[in-house]
């Protein structure tokens, strides 16, 4: 989740660009992104291993 900012991530063979309050979901196993776009850029991550 974006807690302010914007950041361009996901699987990446098609990340997105997100901005405050938006937030994505994709396996973790397989090749991701996460490319800030604006200094100060700040998000949340949560993990879940299964």
């Amino acid at each position: 989740m974006i807690c302010s900012g914007r950041a361009r991530l996901g699987i990446a063979e098609d990340p997105v660009e997100l901005g405050p309050g938006d937030y994505i979901a994709y396996p973790g196993d397989v090749a991701h992104v996460f490319e800030a776009l604006e200094p100060g850029t700040l998000a949340v991550l949560v993990s879940e291993h299964v």
